[in-house]
């Protein structure tokens, strides 16, 4: 099985900004066009390691982010939410190194892989929808203040919705 999405599946419009970029025209909310995309991306995604492109070994992808971000992390011990945490590799490699990890995604089978691949329960996991404000104002009040690691959530999102999303990122 090929690790790049087909073109036929839903997550090429939302990437791309075909039917996610035009308001109303599938009839139903941008969060839940967004949700299905990932849904069914990640319900066909093969679990091998490194089988999705952008599943890179920790190594390669959040070691080198840790050494550019941690240095400005007022408080390390706060919780670090990993915003997009997909299958989770990231986030367990971030498990080992913080007191309190968690990762969300907006699609639940995401999180099932993720689960799945972190039998000792490193992290938690966690679906949060994080352009939905009162998502991320409950996930603020749960977890009080706390660092967001985002790897790859921003740029698959259409221009228009970005803002939406740093809001509710600066509210987590």
């Amino acid at each position: 099985m090929s690790a790049r999405p087909r073109r036929d599946t839903p997550y090429w419009p939302v990437a791309r900004g075909g039917p996610a970029s035009h308001p109303g025209e599938l009839g139903m909310s941008v969060t839940s066009r967004y949700r299905e995309a990932w849904e069914s991306f990640w319900r066909e995604a093969p679990v091998e390691r490194g089988a999705v492109f952008w599943d890179a070994e920790p190594a390669l992808a959040v070691a080198r982010h840790l050494a550019l971000f941690e240095p400005h992390l007022t408080d390390p011990e706060l919780p670090l939410v990993d915003l997009g945490c997909g299958n989770g590799t990231q986030t367990r490699f971030l498990a080992d190194r913080f007191p309190r990890v968690l990762g969300a995604d907006l699609s639940a089978a995401a999180l099932d892989l993720a689960r799945g691949a972190d039998p000792a329960g490193r992290a938690a996991y966690r679906e949060l929808d994080a352009v939905e404000k009162a998502e991320s104002q409950a996930l603020h009040a749960e977890l009080g203040d706390a660092n967001v690691y985002m790897r790859g959530v921003l740029h698959q999102c259409v221009a228009s919705h970005r803002q939406a999303l740093v809001d509710g990122i600066a509210t987590v």
